[in-house]
């Protein structure tokens, strides 16, 4: 294994062995990044609330459940539902289930779950695609804190935080309809 010199205040040289250097990097991430690290389970079984939800949301610019704004841009556009897809299983299902059917624990909400997307509420549903679109971009955009005491989870504002384009959330929607039997085509 090569030595490796490294230089000291006083002009002198240390001599050290390569493992060395790799445990006072790795000592060094760990004492700065150790507490902020967490692993991610399957179907939410032990995983760290912080793990769900995204870095980039603040809860204190969600709208309480009902308040959510118009829909935006998305809500016109035609998404894909394949890239749709593969961003909800990035960015969503950790909440939702892998095809929205979980019913993920949200301590602290009225009905103690995540509601499920696959089948979405009833008040949600349309199978008009653009009402349909409509009424599920304005949850996308703006986000949503779910009724209750404290829960510890809530919908990020996908839109409003530009986290996702307008063409991904368009996508998003597109796979959400699929799931309840809504085709989003021209």
């Amino acid at each position: 294994m090569p030595n490796i010199a490294l230089i000291s205040n006083d002009g002198g040289s240390i001599v050290a062995r390569k493992h060395t250097v790799s445990a006072l990097v790795i000592f060094t991430v760990f004492t700065f990044l150790g507490s902020g690290i967490s692993v991610a389970k399957p179907n939410g079984a032990g995983k760290s609330i912080a793990a769900q939800v995204p870095t980039f949301a603040d809860r204190s610019k969600i709208p309480a459940s009902g308040k959510q704004g118009p829909p935006a841009e998305a809500a016109t556009l035609t998404g894909k539902w394949k890239q749709g897809e593969a961003l909800f299983k990035k960015w969503c299902q950790s909440c939702h289930g892998p095809r929205g059917t979980d019913m993920v624990k949200n301590p602290g909400s009225d009905d103690g779950t995540v509601p499920p997307l696959n089948p979405i509420d009833p008040a949600l549903a349309s199978k008009t695609r653009s009402a349909f679109g409509a009424n599920i971009d304005r949850f996308i955009q703006h986000g949503s804190i779910p009724d209750g005491p404290k829960p510890e989870l809530f919908m990020p504002n996908w839109g409003d935080s530009q986290a996702l384009s307008q063409q991904e959330i368009a996508d998003v929607e597109a796979y959400v309809m699929r799931l309840n039997g809504v085709r989003r085509v021209k």
